[in-house]
């Protein structure tokens, strides 16, 4: 009958589609690289969303490719500046460095993505310690691409000597992370200024005149933690950003955009509905909202995604990154 038929057209529409989404990676030497791939969504992700009860794929079963998979390359372009792909229009300039086994007396061996499941808070079953494990990001360092000094990191208080800097940030735990690093690698001469802020809401003429007496030389805006928890929405977080944006700038304050960090996948982002909804199309969604705002107002955006995007699952609380990759970002 007509609505058999109308079925059957349907799933061979299905079966013979064929999209497909193609990656690229720039990669610093020949050799065999694992690779893992996750599917963290099935279905669309609208920039309108109210994405509270979008859940995320099961984390125990969202791998698409198989165990150990690898590629290996033979041929890299490193000496090139610029890549272009006409496929999709993309650019891929040259990383700022890259994450490198660092243990000559071990084989490498591919690096899962750490995670919580449910029910794995404080247990100590093997399914549990397996996944939440933070001993497999203990072999790598990060490798600068220029070299020199910043690969000596008995050298980080050497690069900055100009003590007249009033160093500002604005937003809260993360920006504090990142005011602990610089403590540690900037010299003293240099004021370090934390503006507290959850929202980007809270980036009002009130805060700009703070920040004003502060006499920061320029101030470091990360916002999009707490708003991401608490669901604030792509439209009215872009209409937030760019309210305090102007505002900022109306002030003469120099404002410098940082990106998002990503959040682990911890048993509340992984919990259907999310208990926090920071999942990483979340923070995707915002960074390229603020890429966009850095590029309307002419304002500098700090893009360390080389560095911390590769280490996306090395938090030990599944929110703040202490450690050296951390470091390596400051």
């Amino acid at each position: 009958n007509d609505e058999n038929m109308k079925m059957t057209q349907e799933a061979d529409a299905y079966v013979t589609r064929q999209d497909a989404i193609t990656g690229y990676y720039k990669v610093p030497s020949p050799g065999r690289y694992f690779i893992e791939i996750l599917g963290l969504h099935c279905n669309d992700f609208p920039f309108d969303a109210q994405f509270g009860n979008i859940c995320l794929e099961d984390t125990a079963h969202n791998h698409l490719t198989a165990k150990n998979s690898f590629i290996d390359v033979t041929v890299t372009t490193a000496n090139a500046t610029e890549l272009n792909f006409p496929a999709t229009n993309a650019i891929n300039k040259n990383p700022l460095g890259h994450w490198k086994w660092s243990d000559e007396s071990a084989v490498p061996v591919p690096m899962q993505t750490r995670y919580q499941g449910q029910n794995c808070r404080g247990s100590t079953e093997p399914r549990c310690m397996n996944s939440t494990s933070l001993d497999r990001f203990t072999p790598y360092r990060f490798e600068w691409s220029n070299g020199g000094v910043m690969n000596d990191p008995t050298k980080f208080q050497q690069r900055n000597t100009n003590n007249e800097l009033n160093l500002c940030v604005a937003g809260f735990s993360h920006s504090r992370k990142l005011m602990e690093q610089l403590q540690a690698i900037l010299p003293g001469g240099i004021n370090r200024i934390w503006h507290k802020i959850h929202f980007p809401a809270e980036l009002t003429m009130g805060l700009g005149k703070q920040i004003l007496a502060s006499n920061c030389t320029f101030i470091i805006v990360g916002v999009g933690q707490w708003a991401g928890s608490k669901g604030v929405t792509f439209p009215d977080y872009y209409t937030q950003m760019d309210s305090g944006v102007q505002i900022l700038e109306s002030l003469g304050i120099n404002v410098v955009l940082r990106k998002i960090h990503y959040n682990p996948l911890g048993d509340s982002i992984s919990h259907c509905p999310p208990g926090d909804k920071r999942t990483p199309a979340v923070i995707d969604g915002y960074n390229e909202i603020l890429r966009n705002l850095a590029r309307k107002h002419n304002v500098t955006f700090i893009d360390t995604g080389d560095i911390m995007d590769p280490m996306w699952d090395a938090a030990p609380d599944y929110c703040h990154y202490t450690k050296w990759e951390a470091r390596m970002e400051a």
